[in-house]
């Protein structure tokens, strides 16, 4: 007897788009991450570093994610904004 939602049928354009999604939404976190380091008092070279550290050691068991050559950019914009 075969069960149906064993075999899901996930439509081809969500497949196409579930890598950018998953990449902008890693983006996100390092930037939410890195603007309350900030807003803490932290510098920029240990936001950098503490913010890639949280993503290699979620990442650990696997490939570092291409996403991750994009963080020092990602704490560059925060830090050209004042702080709120």
């Amino acid at each position: 007897m075969p069960f149906d939602w064993l075999h899901a049928q996930v439509p081809a354009e969500f497949k196409s788009s579930e890598h950018d999604k998953a990449t902008a939404m890693y983006l996100e976190e390092a930037r939410e991450r890195a603007a309350l380091l900030r807003r803490l008092g932290w510098g920029k070279a240990a936001v950098l570093s503490r913010v890639r550290r949280n993503f290699e050691w979620g990442f650990e068991l696997h490939t570092h994610p291409a996403f991750m050559n994009q963080l020092p950019e990602v704490v560059e914009q925060v830090f050209r904004h004042p702080v709120p």
